[in-house]
């Protein structure tokens, strides 16, 4: 993921949260704290927290909560800067989501904006452009499983304006036994909340 961010067309600031990894992770990171920065949790806080924690490290107007198991294309983030306007809150593509051990990919997103289709698939990536002033941290800290599905349904529903990129512009790398992996089998049935039970829940 951070060679191919440091392969970008344009330049960019690299902010690496380590989630207090018990693995060789930080021994791999110390190998570019030369050229990003690096922060690192005292405990495990989980995927949120690590995204929120590195949305407040970085200092741009624009921010993509890259994935680790991501690889990006060397056009990824120019693509996106230059569709992105005034206006726009988003900016997505497409990707293709590779099962590892499986042989399975499949291609999602790279299509325009519809926000009825949103709410019955997330063909959004977490791995988008997003103007920072844009993002509801309190509920990016707060919520579930399907953290980008619901922010995604929680900006649209109050009319910020999404952008997309029909291109494919990374590979996302998905464990069998991850989220990512299972969210397909119960996305109909999830998706089918109303709008006003997501409120409700929201600010209950």
């Amino acid at each position: 993921m951070i060679d191919s961010l440091q392969r970008q067309t344009i330049a960019c600031e690299i902010v690496v949260v380590d989630d207090a990894s018990t693995d060789h992770s930080l021994e791999v990171l110390r190998e570019y704290q030369q050229s990003v920065r690096i922060v690192r949790h005292d405990r495990n806080r989980g995927a949120n927290q690590a995204r929120l924690t590195g949305i407040e490290q970085s200092r741009s107007t624009w921010v993509v909560a890259a994935d680790a198991d991501a690889v990006y294309a060397p056009g990824f983030l120019a693509a996106l800067v230059g569709r992105a306007e005034e206006t726009t809150s988003v900016a997505y593509c497409g990707m293709r989501r590779r099962i590892l051990g499986r042989g399975r990919e499949q291609v999602i997103g790279g299509c325009d904006f519809d926000a009825e289709s949103l709410w019955w698939n997330n063909y959004i990536s977490m791995c988008s452009l997003v103007r920072r002033s844009a993002l509801p941290l309190d509920l990016m800290a707060r919520t579930d499983f399907l953290e980008d599905w619901r922010l995604w349904l929680h900006m649209a529903s109050r009319g910020d304006r999404f952008v997309s990129v029909n291109e494919v512009l990374f590979d996302a790398m998905v464990r069998p036994e991850g989220k990512s992996a299972h969210i397909e089998s119960h996305a109909h049935r999830l998706a089918a909340v109303s709008y006003t039970h997501l409120r409700a829940h929201e600010t209950g």
